[in-house]
């Protein structure tokens, strides 16, 4: 994926290397951004998009068919 780099993010903690993963979310409008950094889970949501841990995204995709 080639980002336009329209989004900039504010760190989250010291030596965290985490915001270009948020910053290509938050550019493509992803519903969902999976981690199982603890940092990150919680946030539960940057902007629109909300972040979850694998269990929670499995149980999500398997039920919205």
């Amino acid at each position: 994926m080639i980002a336009r780099d329209t989004f900039e993010t504010y760190p989250i903690a010291a030596g965290c290397r985490d915001n270009k993963f948020l910053a290509c979310a938050l550019e493509i409008n992803a519903e969902d951004i999976v981690s199982g950094e603890y940092h990150l889970l919680e946030l539960r949501y940057v902007h629109r998009t909300h972040v979850v841990g694998a269990y929670i995204f499995i149980i999500k995709v398997t039920h919205s068919s």
